[in-house]
């Protein structure tokens, strides 16, 4: 397994092939990226990348240490952990506990299928797993909201509207069949 084509950016299920990732040797090291090698391997336009590494340097989760080159902050004190949590619940619409059964608003909805749609451009054929992670790492203005069960049921409307298919375990964007 694992020979969907992602080029190992994302942890998969186990089973799959696990990815490298940047790791250090000394836990206390915080690890370290440069935009370009972010960029490059999650295969997304560096403009993107910057858009979403500033938004989690805004909220702490990164800190820009020189230009371009990111660090993860291993710790937030308590005070920040809250107030990052409490900035989230409120980021995108004051009703979001009034959500029900419905699988988030349209411009999430509308922002998950460009983003999937523009995945599965780069990589021929995504599982759903992947798809969810990419999803919770790149969505942030909307928020990405969804499970990945209602992930799975709304990748399932794209197919039956024709613009994805599902061989049961992989998605892919929907072949257009060529004219005879």
């Amino acid at each position: 397994g694992g020979s969907d084509g992602v080029g190992g950016v994302i942890p998969g299920k186990e089973g799959e092939d696990l990815p490298p990732t940047p790791t250090t040797s000394s836990p206390s090291k915080p690890v370290r990226m440069s935009l370009q090698e972010v960029a490059r391997n999650l295969e997304l336009p560096e403009a993107l990348v910057r858009k979403r590494l500033s938004f989690w340097a805004a909220k702490g989760v990164l800190k820009e240490v020189s230009a371009g080159v990111y660090e993860v902050q291993e710790s937030l004190s308590s005070g920040d952990v809250a107030s990052t949590v409490l900035d989230e619940e409120g980021f995108d619409s004051p009703s979001r506990t009034g959500r029900g059964g419905d699988v988030g608003g349209s411009a999430e909805l509308e922002s998950c299928k460009a983003c999937v749609l523009g995945m599965l451009n780069n990589h021929k054929t995504l599982s759903l797993s992947r798809i969810h992670n990419f999803l919770q790492m790149i969505m942030t203005d909307p928020a990405y909201t969804m499970s990945e069960p209602e992930l799975g049921k709304f990748l399932q409307k794209l197919c039956s509207t024709g613009c994805l298919d599902f061989d049961g375990q992989y998605f892919s964007l929907q072949q257009k069949q060529a004219p005879m």
